[in-house]
């Protein structure tokens, strides 16, 4: 049940609440498999499900993996949000695995963070049986879910990595559109409050915790960032600043700005409009998990 609220829902607060809570029904390709609803973990009775896609005509027995956080301002969202960019990759010889995870209205953060962490185990633990390679993993997320792809493959071993699993396991990470640092997130928009439970003046060691650019050094996963230039939820400084520290860093960073693309822009393989940010999605995969 999802009607358990932990945080008021104040005005700035609903006004997160503008994604969609489900994508629009997608007609999965003939030559992609889907097995849905697997379950990866369970926490105090909250079933935590993914959808596996998985190309049909294939002799490879250890597929590399893409995992899938969908965004939703962490209060809301669903695994099939992204079916089509799945099947896209599960069409170039990916398995990709898209995740539900627990609300900030369910569980306080780093709850839903915790919950990425155990998707992996769960991708390393079942790969054998499931035709994976748990040592080529690669994450991707969009605006909250961008955060929380970042933060796991940054942090992840601090939130429930088994001897050192993330680490090991995450090979890239590709986001579109991620807030990066919450300090300015909070600044541009004050509901961010909502993801700790108060505001930065008031917590700023929790906004700097989980802000990806305090762990923007050198070891983190090669990342991938897509921002549109006409973003006005996230603002082109986050992702900006990222990029300069990760370069600093010595770490292989690429940020590509997207003209005229706002937030919440999908790539897409066969998008008129953004089949080239997919393939340069695709591309970076393909470099660090092939």
């Amino acid at each position: 049940m999802r009607n358990k609220s932990v945080f008021p829902l104040t005005p700035f607060f609903l006004i997160l609440m503008i994604f969609p809570a489900a994508a629009p029904a997608f007609n999965i390709p003939k030559d992609v498999a889907l097995k849905s609803d697997i379950e990866y973990g369970n926490k105090g009775g909250h079933s935590l499900r993914l959808d596996l896609y998985t190309p049909k005509n294939t002799i490879s027995n250890k597929l590399p993996v893409i995992m899938l956080i969908h965004g939703g301002g962490w209060t809301q969202g669903h695994k099939t949000t992204w079916a089509e960019l799945a099947s896209d990759l599960a069409e170039r010889g990916y398995a990709a695995v898209s995740i539900d995870y627990r609300f900030i209205t369910e569980a306080k953060y780093p709850a839903c963070l915790e919950d990425c962490v155990t998707a992996v185990n769960w991708v390393v633990k079942n790969a054998g049986a499931k035709g994976l390679d748990g040592e080529k993993i690669g994450l991707f997320g969009e605006s909250a879910g961008a955060h929380l792809a970042l933060m796991t493959g940054f942090t992840g071993d601090q939130y429930g990595g088994e001897d050192g699993s993330i680490k090991k396991a995450v090979k890239c990470v590709a986001v579109l559109y991620p807030p990066t640092d919450m300090k300015i997130h909070f600044e541009h928009n004050a509901k961010t409050q909502a993801l700790f439970g108060g505001t930065y003046e008031e917590m700023p060691e929790a906004y700097m915790k989980a802000s990806p650019v305090t762990y923007a050094v050198k070891g983190v996963p090669p990342t991938l960032v897509l921002h549109g230039e006409a973003d006005k939820v996230i603002l082109m400084k986050e992702p900006e600043e990222l990029f300069d520290l990760l370069k600093k860093a010595g770490v292989y960073s690429d940020l590509i700005k997207v003209p005229g693309a706002p937030h919440g822009f999908k790539p897409a393989a066969h998008s008129s409009k953004y089949g080239r940010e997919f393939q340069s999605l695709a591309g970076f995969y393909d470099r660090f998990l092939k």
